[in-house]
């Protein structure tokens, strides 16, 4: 699906709609909520009409209808724009409510006054609401689409929790009518001029419905898909019962534990701390972990949260009751409004862009049904349960009782719904609670942001510092990169994971394939590592690729992978190769593959003319490898190159030691001294020594290869000759290694 608007473009909207998005959400936090609740019960309102107040807040969704009339002859954002002035226009008859009362007017009169002002505030918001979907659709589009959600979250929570303090500074314990009055003006002024940074976001038209379409047709239309079906039953339950949860909480600190107005602003700001903490850990792992088994992670989170109303301890303090009601207003809002946000990450990913408008009302319906269902019934049972005579404390007990086992069949219907790509509940639960998960998500995070070359190389090579197997999905995302090094970074990268998931290494096969000759040795290499068997014909056919590079990580990755059938074209690469590097590396294939087969191939590669003396010594090492001596001979072949006296002078002391078991062990061990004097005499004399190799051997086999070689007077080159001298006293010269021996190699 490609993006309506370019990056700079969606930048530039995601700030101005940011400054929105902090007015709109200081302006709600005042105008809606504990604050509305408060200033109800300061009127003398029951449970039944603050339950009534806050499911206005859901009744507004269905007025989302009435928008999309309005949005077939205008464009999508005027809708939003015309009804978001005029919700904070309808809410200045609430400032009247407190006066009326003030002044010693009839309850009923300021009754009406709040109820008609919520009203309208929240009809004219439904009738806006219609914008909000796509207009957050189309700034979210990009592979950061779970952060910028998240984002927007972490600022609305932000705001409201700075407005929540400054709100509960000016109301003291028990704010007067005046000062009511005086924060609703406020709200008002503060929406309004959120409204014009509003005017400056884009118009999303890629998301404006087909003409003539039908909210009603499209959403039977999607009705039908199970997917859709399951998540819209779902997500009307979890809103019946967060508002059930959400809205009665000031009225549960103020009947309980008896707390003043200023106590409930500061337990309404450390809701929306929850919110903002909630935010930023979904910023973090929504994008990479998915929104489904996050959606059932937080609403557990939630249930806990409300453990502190369901058990209602009595506490003798102010200090331990505020406390405990601090951690069940954080706790609760983390949960929820995590959950709140997967559920809005998941809808997103669920609904294709054609249908975001039409769905979107769909969406919020459903969100007014179950909210005003939750909040008018929440008011009804709690007056029910006391006029049952039941106790205050048991009746809030069970009716938070109640809202836990909904969250718990919540969450059990949630088992259910699409993974659309997510990682396992399991998966999930390890990411959050591993650290170094978590500092890979922040990593992918800011690389997600990023626009800077430079910063994304560091960025992809921390990524592999970071050892977490969670990176693997936007490493290879990299590797369609245009740029060189972000390609090399990310293999790099790859390559420090301790594990890779089969779709990488069907990313490696195909990078090889695609990029013989710039990147593709580096992934052979780590499909030689990973013991990808599958990889083999690939790796085949890049023996014959141009790039030497390639050809020589092709040879050792099949050597890995223990390819014998490809030890006869490795054997060739070495007799052809110039490249000291490949010749190097067709050695060491040879070496891991270890068949004594092919010994005749190194010993006549190092006849040829003034070989480099590194390219010699991997050969000689390679042979001793494989003719099992190696774990004998290393160590005294590290002593031979930095001082050859020192090192035949160890040779001796280990013949005396070794062969002084055989039979005619003394003139053996003469006989040893004297060829050994003699192939490194000058001239050199390898008769000897040849003779003495083919009369030790039980079985010839390879020796013949050797005792061939020391007549040639082209292998003069001093480590053949010191490995000769050594088959004669470390074992016979034809037995094949048990195992490769771990050695460095390019």
């Amino acid at each position: 699906m490609s993006e309506s608007l370019t990056p700079a473009a969606r930048t530039r909207a995601r700030k101005d709609f940011d400054v929105f998005n902090i007015l709109n959400s200081s302006a709600f936090g005042i105008l809606s909520g504990s604050l509305i609740t408060l200033l109800a019960l300061k009127m003398g309102a029951s449970a039944i009409l603050v339950g009534l107040l806050n499911a206005f807040a859901y009744v507004s969704f269905f007025f989302m209808p009435l928008g999309k009339r309005l949005i077939a002859r205008r464009p999508i954002l005027d809708v939003y724009l015309f009804g978001w002035v005029w919700r904070y226009l309808s809410m200045l008859p609430v400032i009247v409510a407190p006066l009326v009362v003030l002044f010693g007017g009839a309850q009923g009169w300021a009754f009406t006054c709040l109820i008609a002002g919520v009203a309208g505030f929240n009809i004219f918001r439904g009738i806006g609401m219609i914008g909000s979907n796509p207009v957050t659709a189309s700034l979210a589009e990009g592979n950061d689409r779970g952060a910028f959600v998240s984002r927007v979250q972490i600022y609305a929570n932000l705001a409201a929790l700075g407005t929540n303090l400054a709100v509960s500074l000016a109301m003291g314990r028990s704010a007067s009518s005046i000062v009511y009055a005086a924060l609703m003006g406020a709200g008002i002024a503060i929406g309004l001029a959120g409204v014009l940074w509003l005017k400056r976001v884009p118009e999303p038209a890629a998301y404006r419905p087909a003409p003539g379409g039908s909210i009603w047709k499209t959403t039977l239309e999607a009705w039908k898909e199970k997917a859709f079906r399951n998540f819209m039953i779902l997500y009307v339950l979890v809103c019946f019962t967060a508002s059930m949860g959400k809205s009665f909480l000031p009225m549960y600190a103020k009947a309980i534990y008896h707390q003043g107005d200023d106590a409930v602003m500061i337990l309404t700001l450390l809701a929306s701390l929850g919110g903002v903490a909630a935010g930023m850990l979904s910023r973090l792992v929504l994008d990479r972990l998915g929104a489904k088994p996050l959606y059932g992670i937080y609403g557990f989170l939630a249930i806990l949260g409300f453990v502190p109303a369901i058990l209602s301890p009595s506490l003798p303090t102010f200090v331990e009751a505020f406390a405990l009601l601090a951690a069940l207003f954080l706790a609760s809002s983390f949960g929820l409004t995590g959950q709140d946000g997967a559920g809005q990450t998941y809808y997103f990913a669920l609904v294709p862009r054609e249908r975001t408008l039409d769905l979107a009302v769909a969406y919020f319906i459903a969100n007014g049904i179950g909210g005003t269902f939750g909040s008018i019934f929440g008011g009804v049972i709690l007056d029910g349960f006391g006029a049952l005579g039941l106790g205050e404390t048991t009746s809030w007990r069970l009716f938070y009782g109640l809202v836990g086992i909904l969250l718990l069949v919540a969450i059990f219907i949630s088992r259910g719904m699409v993974r659309l790509g997510s990682a396992s509940v399991r998966e999930s639960l390890e990411s959050l609670l591993s650290l170094r998960d978590l500092r890979t998500f922040d990593i992918l995070t800011r690389l997600d942001q990023s626009g800077d070359p430079g910063e994304e190389l560091e960025l992809i090579h921390e990524l592999g510092v970071s050892g977490s197997t969670r990176s693997q999905k936007d490493l290879v995302g990299f590797l369609s990169s245009p740029r060189f090094e972000q390609r090399v970074e990310a293999l790099h990268s790859l390559e420090a994971l301790p594990d890779l998931a089969s779709e990488t290494l069907v990313a490696l096969r195909g990078e090889v394939r695609r990029r013989p000759d710039t990147t593709g040795y580096i992934a052979a290499r780590l499909l030689g590592k990973r013991g990808d068997i599958e990889s083999i014909p690939i790796l085949r056919a890049a023996l014959a690729a141009n790039d030497p590079l390639l050809r020589g990580a092709a040879a050792i990755a099949l050597a890995r992978l223990g390819d014998d059938g490809s030890r006869l074209p490795i054997e060739s690469l070495l007799r052809d190769s110039l490249p000291a590097r490949l010749r190097l590396q067709a050695v060491f294939a040879l070496e891991l593959i270890g068949s004594v087969e092919s010994v005749p191939t190194l010993v006549a590669s190092l006849s040829r003319d003034d070989p480099p003396a590194f390219v010699s010594d991997e050969i000689v090492l390679a042979m001793a490898s494989i003719l099992g001596i190696m774990e004998d001979f290393w160590p005294l072949y590290q002593v031979f190159s930095e001082d050859e006296e020192r090192g035949l002078s160890l040779l001796r002391l280990s013949a005396d030691e070794r062969l002084s078991a055989r039979a005619e062990s003394h003139a053996l061990i003469e006989s040893f001294d004297a060829a050994l004097s003699s192939l490194f005499a000058d001239p050199i004399d390898g008769a000897p020594l040849a003779r003495l190799l083919l009369q030790s051997a039980e079985d010839p086999g390879s020796v013949l290869v050797f005792a061939d070689a020391l007549f040639d007077q082209r292998l003069g080159y001093a480590g053949f000759r010191f490995l000769a001298a050594s088959l004669i006293v470390f074992g016979r010269a034809d037995r094949t290694k048990a195992g490769p021996i771990a050695r460095s190699a390019s």
